[in-house]
């Protein structure tokens, strides 16, 4: 049976058209959209409304908008600024003797912590070593599918661009408090270094030191934590490829995630078991 030559023709152009279409498409979900300049993003969802917190340097703003490209046009409302000379002011750090890590209290209420504090991560494998001092920083909590909890976190100094995100898995029905319940990812999830990613997690192609995210939940709830299998935004900050890494060249960028089902991640030579499978994230541009 032979076709005439225009249908063969108008095959071969909606194949070529749906090609195309696909591939825009392709290239429109992996690329990060710039949000506006600047660095250390924090936002929440409040019903249909995103509120974000930065600095200027002396001052703290609050934007709102109904999406988070939107918060690149609000005009902000000053909430607190410095009338006494003390410096500049950015995302607050604790830093002790050299090495900043990540720790956990209980609190009566969001202001209030009770009882002790819990050391659940200290930057100690070779991936989240170089520079000085030592930096696990800016954790965003987060529950998977599965309902275990997760906190993501920036590891490296934000000053160099092997800045990154890495997760902390709490094994299911652990203790928070228990530093030995909590499984570090084996290398960053999200960063511009090859050598320093997670084997089977590729670099970043556009944005480089990516880090310092904000999952943005609904109300700041935990409870409200996005499932499924679709892409899920977020907000992260970073200096595009081919800028000179610094400070002043960071922006805020719009980005996405998927859970990864059956990821373990290792570790030997400590209490517990030395294995933990269970849902990761897959992060994009």
């Amino acid at each position: 049976m032979f076709l005439p030559a225009n249908s063969c023709r108008r095959g071969f152009t909606a194949t070529l058209l749906a090609t195309v279409v696909l591939f825009c498409l392709f290239i429109d979900s992996t690329t990060a959209t710039k949000i506006r300049d600047g660095s250390d993003p924090a936002i929440m969802k409040i019903d249909d409304t995103y509120y974000s917190a930065d600095s200027d340097g002396g001052s703290i703003w609050v934007h709102a908008a109904s999406s988070f490209e939107g918060l690149s046009t609000s005009d902000g409302h000053k909430v607190w600024s410095d009338t006494a000379g003390r410096g500049e002011v950015w995302a607050p750090e604790i830093t002790t003797d050299g090495e900043q890590s990540l720790f956990i209290c209980r609190m009566s209420d969001p202001f209030t912590p009770t009882g002790s504090r819990y050391i659940i991560s200290q930057p100690r494998e070779t991936w989240e070593q170089g520079d000085h001092p030592m930096i696990n920083e800016g954790p965003e909590a987060i529950v998977d599918p599965n309902g275990q909890l997760h906190i993501v976190y920036s590891a490296n100094g934000s000053w160099d661009n092997k800045y990154c995100l890495a997760d902390l898995r709490l094994r299911k029905g652990g203790d928070p408090t228990n530093v030995w319940d909590w499984y570090k990812s084996n290398g960053c999830l999200f960063g511009s270094h090859q050598d320093r990613m997670m084997s089977g997690w590729d670099a970043t192609l556009y944005i480089d030191g990516p880090g310092h995210h904000t999952f943005a939940l609904p109300n700041g709830d935990i409870n409200n934590s996005p499932g499924g299998m679709n892409h899920i935004p977020f907000v992260f900050h970073g200096v595009e490829k081919g800028t000179p890494y610094n400070w002043g060249n960071r922006a805020w960028f719009t980005g996405s995630f998927v859970w990864w089902n059956e990821t373990t991640y290792h570790r030997s030579n400590v209490p517990g078991d030395n294995d933990n499978t269970g849902f990761s994230f897959k992060f994009f541009e």
